[in-house]
């Protein structure tokens, strides 16, 4: 939350670590990687995101409306 959010490259970024996730489970024995799980783990990671941009958004307009400390003397 203390760095700038561009969300679109934050958002591609996510999607191609859950991509990067699903498709190293192909080399585990006994793992599975499902086309479906990519799609919930992608959009969860891309919901999260959102949720983290809307949070600064709100916290950004509260401070807004606060008054200067600094001393004008």
């Amino acid at each position: 939350m203390g760095y700038e959010l561009r969300m679109t490259v934050i958002c591609v970024a996510a999607i191609v670590f859950c991509a990067a996730l699903e498709l190293l489970q192909l080399a585990v024995p006994g793992r599975h990687a499902r086309f479906s799980n990519f799609l919930i783990d992608a959009g969860a990671a891309c919901f999260g995101i959102a949720i983290a941009w809307f949070a600064r958004r709100l916290g950004e307009g509260s401070r807004d409306h606060e008054p200067d400390l600094v001393d004008t003397k």
